[in-house]
């Protein structure tokens, strides 16, 4: 029994660090934002808005969201390196069609100089499986 009690104690243990380890490691924050894109003007006010995830390196492949172009983020994408972004594939055709967007720059309110595109992912829905996929 007492073994048992330890194996039990040892599982419950590592399923805890686990846990936390996935939490550090791939985190995420859901938002939205206005933006703009690099040499294309826009009317202030009319800016068009986007889902904006905050989110570590390593999320999509935890959330197993697949990398359909480009890069994930890594960890050299701190607060010293310039801005990039992961866009969804929604964003990439509705802002681009037929363009490649890797290396395309956006603006968003939160960075003074504009962002650079690194990566494309799958579509994914936030709020319920019904909701119509998203930028």
């Amino acid at each position: 029994r007492a073994a048992r009690r330890h194996g039990a104690a040892v599982h419950d243990v590592c399923r805890r660090d686990g846990r936390a380890r996935l939490r550090r490691r791939a985190g995420g924050n859901w938002g939205d934002t206005p933006f703009t894109i690099d040499g294309r003007p826009v009317a202030a006010g009319a800016e068009p808005r986007a889902g904006q995830d905050i989110v570590t390196p390593d999320y999509f492949r935890t959330m197993k969201i697949p990398l359909l172009q480009g890069r994930d983020f890594a960890d050299r994408d701190d607060l010293q390196s310039p801005p990039v972004a992961v866009i969804n594939q929604t964003f990439a055709r509705t802002m681009w069609p037929g363009e490649d967007p890797i290396g395309k720059r956006i603006r968003v309110p939160d960075f003074k100089i504009s962002v650079a595109i690194v990566g494309v992912v799958g579509d994914v829905k936030h709020r319920s499986s019904t909701e119509p996929r998203q930028p």
